[in-house]
């Protein structure tokens, strides 16, 4: 939500600058916008006002700009409030979008709340807790982590942005990551080589068969105020639905490198300890076993999307509407789509890694 609050700030400003340039017949001055960072220092007035009928909280607060050109500076920002927001208060630190108009004239607008300093704790303590816990491990866990980030932030997501085919652009960039996140933390071994392939076949499914039933759904993509966000800003040129199947393909390696590495593990580790078992033996057995494996990833999966989209399912249960309405909501659809087929192909991972390594045990034996 700070995206779209922060995007139609913009867009009011700049809507406010189109007007002041038409109505103007000297040449327009240089128009500028630019988001800083500020320290609340005093609440100067609050009450509420008359909006259309409707009576509006607001607040003036007396502001100090802490980054950005105007450092240092003081201004009075006015923000309207809202019955389920929480007013800011002395000593919050805040991102302040600012423009000035082709007349001249300069405004304020306070975004959001500046949450840099306790995300930056945050990933330090996971990074210091991974190192702990992992040792070299997780190091080469945090790199790969690094790397796969910086494949999605400097490749997926600009070409996406630049309107190129998203499935395409996922594929080629899960096959540049899957390597690196499965090597790196845990070598170049046999075992690691057969659950990648495993790995790559399961997403190269997923995504062939996410493809199929978004087509016979009719799903579209628009389920989220995010995606109509996203067409809007962009000008129509992202493909929506393809972003859809690229957010199920990239949503499903990190759980995919789990499930085909474990069950790998099993496979060998059983075949160490019980030399005598022949392919077929082995295949059956390790299957077993890995029935746990299923389980679990399949609950994972489900709890962290219904986690993720738990306050539009509250907003869903709680409308007058029938079951069959909310559950054919292209929302709940699109999520449904994404558990069911990141399910599927976690699915077949876990016979097809256990079938690769008994199938390469025969040949070896």
């Amino acid at each position: 939500m700070i995206f779209v609050s922060l995007f139609l700030g913009r867009a009011l400003a700049q809507e406010a600058t189109i007007s002041n340039d038409s109505s103007m017949d000297t040449q327009p001055q240089e128009i500028v916008q630019e988001t800083m960072r500020g320290l609340i220092l005093e609440v100067v007035d609050e009450g509420s006002r008359d909006v259309y009928g409707q009576q509006q909280k607001y607040a003036v607060y007396k502001v100090r700009i802490t980054h950005g050109s105007k450092k240092g500076e003081e201004v009075d920002v006015l923000t309207g409030l809202y019955e389920e927001s929480e007013p800011f208060v002395p000593g919050d630190k805040i991102l302040i979008l600012y423009s000035k108009d082709s007349t001249g004239q300069e405004a304020f607008y306070i975004t959001d709340y500046t949450r840099i300093n306790p995300l930056v704790f945050l990933v330090v303590t996971f990074i210091l807790f991974t190192i702990l816990v992992a040792k070299r491990w997780g190091i080469a866990v945090l790199l790969s982590l690094i790397f796969s980030l910086a494949i999605v932030m400097r490749f997926v997501l600009p070409q996406i942005a630049k309107g190129t085919n998203p499935i395409l652009i996922s594929i080629l960039g899960a096959l540049v990551i899957l390597p690196v996140i499965f090597y790196l933390p845990h070598g170049i071994n046999r075992k690691t080589t057969i659950a990648l392939i495993s790995a790559v076949i399961s997403v190269v499914f997923v995504g062939i068969l996410a493809t199929i039933f978004m087509a016979v759904a009719k799903i579209t993509g628009f389920g989220s105020e995010e995606a109509l966000f996203l067409q809007y800003a962009k000008g129509g040129i992202v493909n929506i639905k393809g972003l859809l199947l690229a957010g199920i393909v990239l949503g499903s390696l990190g759980i995919l490198e789990s499930i085909t590495l474990s069950q790998a593990s099993v496979v060998f580790e059983l075949k160490k300890s019980q030399e005598k078992l022949d392919a077929t033996e082995t295949f059956h057995t390790s299957l077993a076993l890995g029935h746990d494996h299923i389980t679990a990833s399949i609950n994972t999966l489900a709890f962290l999307y219904t986690g993720a989209t738990l306050p539009m399912l509250v907003l869903l249960v709680e409308n007058p509407v029938t079951t069959f309405e909310i559950v054919n909501s292209e929302f709940l659809a699109e999520e449904i789509l994404r558990t069911l087929v990141s399910g599927i192909g976690l699915i077949l991972s876990v016979p097809l890694v256990t079938l690769l390594c008994a199938v390469y045990y025969k040949k070896e034996n």
